[in-house]
């Protein structure tokens, strides 16, 4: 008996971990479902709340023509405590008659990237990731219809962004001044009132919020848990439990 309800005891707490995991894992689904429809739509805001703490509520970048879509926001985080500022620069609406998209995750031939530069070059995202981390960013494409990048800009100045096709030629390009209108040498705790208050920020949703997104996929899993644990208790403890009603069908009886 003791060693049925140790088995059902680790079952409980398996319980709370499937639990625990089931929100993780489904809210990763969600956030890679909120970037197909963003890529999709050419809406990044639900996206964009899903996954950051805060971003700006206007773009700071954007450019549309018959064969590419380019849209950039300035999302905030943090590193060690301390609030930081960066550039996501959405790429999607691809002309595919124009454009060539590898068809292998580790297409060593594909040279889409995005560069940046001041009076030399400060981030080179192929070159930054290094060969065992590199992914093929054209082939995500073919997947999600669009891709993105994030640069974390280590000072104030004005960047010159570049962005290459599969064949490694310059297929658009922007600059933009960069300025830091918060104290960054704050954690986002200390910073946010001044977010919150801020006409250039919204944020973005809360713990509670991103449950909400995903509490019913989160409720599926539970439920499905929840009656193996019930025929797991009827399969231990069927000699006790049958034997009780078959008792109190005998005793109604009489």
């Amino acid at each position: 008996m003791v060693k049925k309800i140790l088995f059902l005891v680790f079952a409980f707490g398996f319980g709370a971990i499937v639990y625990l995991t089931s929100i993780s894992l489904t809210a990763e689904k969600k956030r890679i479902d909120l970037l197909e429809e963003a890529f999709s739509s050419s809406n990044y805001e639900t996206y964009l709340a899903f996954s950051t703490p805060y971003f700006s509520k206007n773009m700071v970048y954007q450019d549309k023509t018959t064969d590419y879509e380019i849209q950039v926001y300035h999302v905030v985080g943090e590193e060690n405590n301390k609030a930081f500022l960066a550039y996501v620069i959405f790429v999607n609406n691809l002309n595919e008659d124009k454009f060539t998209f590898a068809t292998d995750m580790y297409d060593e031939d594909d040279l889409t990237n995005l560069i940046v530069e001041t009076t030399e070059v400060v981030y080179d995202h192929q070159g930054d990731v290094g060969e065992e981390d590199r992914i093929s960013l054209s082939f995500g494409y073919t997947h999600f219809k669009g891709y993105y990048y994030i640069y974390i800009p280590s000072e104030e100045n004005t960047y010159l962004f570049k962005l290459y096709n599969y064949e490694g030629e310059v297929f658009a390009s922007f600059s933009h001044e960069f300025e830091i209108d918060f104290d960054n040498q704050k954690s986002l705790e200390e910073l946010s009132t001044v977010f919150d208050d801020s006409e250039n920020y919204k944020k973005g949703f809360s713990a509670q919020e991103q449950i909400a997104f995903v509490i019913r996929t989160i409720n599926v899993v539970m439920i499905t848990y929840a009656l193996f644990i019930i025929v797991l208790f009827l399969l231990i403890f069927r000699k006790s439990v049958f034997g009780f009603i078959k008792a109190k069908i005998e005793k109604s009886g009489n």
